[in-house]
């Protein structure tokens, strides 16, 4: 008896089925995958967020950032990369490595930099300052002030408009070459840290843009050199500079201007 055109679609699809069947039998299980726990996305933020402030130089964070995923990576680089602390010259090498050579659009993020222990011969410090066109406030340490102060070449790239000095007992001259770098030109406001004689060189400050400073005297001023300070104080009221001047020692508080 011959079969039917009907008869034979059905005979196909029931072979077809069979064949399909035993197949899938054959087929390997997919493998499993390797963090079958997922954690909520805030608490791999939470951890993202602390790998990446570790900045030391044996394990830079800055590093870790390299190996998230897009969605984590476009959330929080922003916010690792807004405060930057380089506390060596190793550091500063790192940093440099990244933000020059490897990713360089992460060097929009960086809002604040401040810098301990770097070398003055450190190499590449001035290709940092070229690529942190959004550096607002910049924060610098007596070995610091040496490398920044020997900037001169510099014309595009950091414009910080803080910046924040901790001299300690270092000569006055530090203060003096580093406020002379045209990194600095646009520097509207002054945190600085020295021993009273260091605030001589502020009587001849060639910061056109500046508007406040405030002062942290280390040590009493002594009687021969109150005067050398009150003209050097009258000096920035001439140029209409707010100034706040603490001194550690005696706890006494003065504004000027």
């Amino acid at each position: 008896m011959p079969f039917t055109p009907a008869a034979l679609w059905v005979l196909a699809c029931l072979v077809l089925a069979y064949v399909r069947i035993h197949m899938r039998r054959g087929e390997t299980p997919p493998p499993p995958p390797r963090n079958p726990i997922a954690l909520p996305p805030e608490i791999a933020r939470m951890i993202f967020a602390h790998a990446a402030a570790d900045r030391s130089a044996e394990r830079d964070g800055l590093w870790r950032m390299l190996v998230l995923s897009h969605t984590h990576f476009r959330i929080l680089a922003p916010i690792a990369y807004h405060t930057i602390h380089v506390r060596s010259s190793a550091a500063l090498h790192v940093l440099r490595t990244t933000l020059v050579l490897r990713r360089p659009k992460l060097a929009r993020y960086v809002r604040c930099l401040r810098l301990d222990d770097c070398d003055p011969s450190a190499v590449g410090m001035e290709q940092v300052f070229l690529c942190l066109s959004r550096l607002a406030s910049l924060s610098l340490d007596a070995r610091a002030c040496v490398a920044v102060g020997k900037i001169r070449r510099i014309k595009t790239g950091a414009r910080p408009t803080a910046l924040r000095v901790r001299l300690g007992d270092a000569a006055p001259h530090l203060l003096v070459d580093l406020l002379t770098s045209p990194l600095l030109r646009d520097v509207q406001t002054l945190q600085i840290s020295c021993m009273p004689h260091a605030v001589l060189a502020l009587a001849d400050c060639p910061l056109q843009c500046l508007r406040a400073v405030e002062m942290t005297l280390l040590a009493p001023v002594e009687s021969e050199g109150a005067l050398a300070l009150q003209r050097a104080l009258a000096r920035l009221a001439e140029r209409k500079v707010a100034v706040g001047m603490v001194a550690r020692d005696t706890g006494c508080v003065g504004t000027i201007g």
